[in-house]
């Protein structure tokens, strides 16, 4: 008896698990086209704001402010777009030229065949993209974040390019390793794991299209409306996390490579701006936060250190955005450094 009870169940799984797989592909599969659609949609009411410049292989976005003084170069953070520098593009405008751009994936910039595998890709790159809009004199590189890194390996081997650099909450080349050992155990490099893995689910979520299906689920990381509907559309639909993640790889290699030491910037001016409530990783604790803070601050001043023209600027009040919570501080850094360089 309990032998046919047996049977009849595997028997009646055995059409139940098919029929259930093929429910599962076939809900799986609506859902994406709908989401395709649906990132078609955000993609065609969301147009490039700004210009698209052939590079040959690929097109970058920019967005150019201002007609006449120093050129200003704005580099985001990892995972940044051009639209993060919303609060100072206008007020830098009346004594510069302002160039805010998309790195190759990001934002409406098209992604490169040949995808950078180095910081000294992106940086490449960038010299590309100046040199197309004819720019050639030394500029003034204003750096977020990773960008901060990407700025300083771009004074580091082409100091002629560069007649200032202004470091936003800058990361460090030796950042990781600092980190690891300030935070004891795995340290910063487990928090970063952290952070890959929630990327890795949001970029299956991307891919579905569901992003794009439900646009307001997506966070506001203080955006004005008219800001926020254009990150709306990038996230919905591009395959940002799918970016964000291959550019996290590069962050991973780079920050440990020897070739990326710090020797000296010479006379450059450098203004390094920090911010003491940052949050560098929506992983990273409360506890974690205030003892990465702490190590950030000693290598800010380092970094500030490697000219002679060095300076470093504590914000207060603001988070790792400073760019965002305290755009005027990044205006008066540019406006110092101007008058430094003696345009």
């Amino acid at each position: 008896m309990e032998q046919t009870k047996v049977k009849i169940k595997t028997s009646i799984l055995r059409y139940i698990l098919p029929g259930a797989g093929i429910l599962f592909l076939a809900l799986v599969a609506l859902i994406y086209f709908r989401g395709q659609s649906a990132k078609h949609r955000a993609k065609e009411s969301n147009p490039p704001p700004g210009e698209m410049v052939d590079l040959g292989t690929h097109r970058l976005h920019l967005q150019k402010f201002g007609n006449s003084g120093p050129a200003v170069i704005l580099e985001s953070g990892g995972g940044g777009l051009s639209i993060d520098w919303f609060g100072v593009t206008e007020p830098l405008s009346k004594f510069s030229r302002v160039i805010a751009y998309d790195r190759q994936g990001y934002g409406w910039s098209e992604i490169s065949p040949d995808k950078p595998k180095s910081i000294d890709d992106i940086v490449g790159e960038k010299r590309r993209m100046l040199k197309k809009i004819g720019i050639n004199e030394p500029v003034i590189l204003v750096g977020h974040s990773f960008g901060g890194v990407i700025v300083l390996r771009h004074a580091l081997k082409y100091p002629d390019e560069v007649a200032a650099l202004i470091l936003v909450d800058p990361s460090h080349p030796d950042m990781i390793s600092r980190l690891d050992k300030k935070l004891g155990n795995e340290g910063f490099s487990e928090i970063l794991s952290r952070n890959a893995k929630t990327f890795s689910v949001l970029r299956i979520i991307e891919w579905l299209g569901l992003m794009a299906l439900d646009p307001e689920k997506i966070p506001n990381r203080g955006f004005p409306e008219k800001e926020y509907r254009q990150y709306q559309g990038i996230i919905g639909s591009t395959n940002y996390f799918s970016m964000l993640i291959e550019e996290f790889d590069i962050i991973m290699k780079e920050m440990h490579k020897s070739n990326l030491h710090l020797n000296g910037i010479h006379n450059i001016p450098v203004i390094v701006l920090t911010a003491p409530d940052r949050e560098l990783m929506p992983e990273s604790t409360k506890e974690e936060n205030i003892r990465i803070s702490v190590e950030m601050e000693i290598m800010h001043r380092e970094i500030s250190r490697l000219s002679s023209k060095g300076s470093m600027r504590i914000v207060q009040n603001s988070g790792h955005y400073i760019q965002i919570d305290s755009p005027d501080d990044v205006v008066q850094a540019v406006q110092d450094a101007v008058k430094a360089v003696k345009y």
